[in-house]
């Protein structure tokens, strides 16, 4: 999937977290990959200071998030999918989306869990919880 975003993107940098080491892609034009679970916040900050981002403290002092677009095609249950979300959403930029996938299982779930889901977007008015399109706007 990351050759296809990187197809549907061509002028993106594309990048991947997995916990399989046989989907990590090496020399690949615009596509770096890490072996690091997305659900843990410890490994998405060492991933994303190996690639030369911003820290995750000073992403979310500054509002300066660093990823246009992520895109959640991991574990598709609902708890990996809410802590993926905690992980990441720091290092999403200002007008980025937030897209998870295959969520048809785990939608009542995370319906549910819209307060915590809240506290981590915080008011964004891009947030669609029945489309699970999680657009970032304004933070305050």
């Amino acid at each position: 999937s990351l050759r296809g975003w990187r197809e549907y993107l061509p002028n993106a940098f594309i990048y991947g977290m997995d916990v399989a080491p046989d989907v990590m892609l090496r020399s690949e034009d615009r596509i770096r990959t890490a072996l690091a679970d997305s659900a843990e916040q410890s490994h998405v900050d060492t991933v994303m200071a190996h690639w030369g981002f911003l820290q995750r403290a000073e992403a979310e002092a500054t509002c300066a998030g660093v990823m246009d677009v992520v895109v959640d095609d991991g574990l598709h249950t609902p708890e990996s999918q809410l802590a993926t979300l905690g992980s990441l959403w720091p290092y999403l930029a200002n007008g980025g989306i937030y897209v998870v996938e295959d969520v048809n299982l785990g939608k009542p779930m995370l319906q549910r869990a819209q307060l915590a889901i809240t506290l981590i977007v915080g008011c964004s008015p891009y947030f669609f919880l029945d489309n699970l399109l999680l657009a970032h706007g304004k933070r305050d």
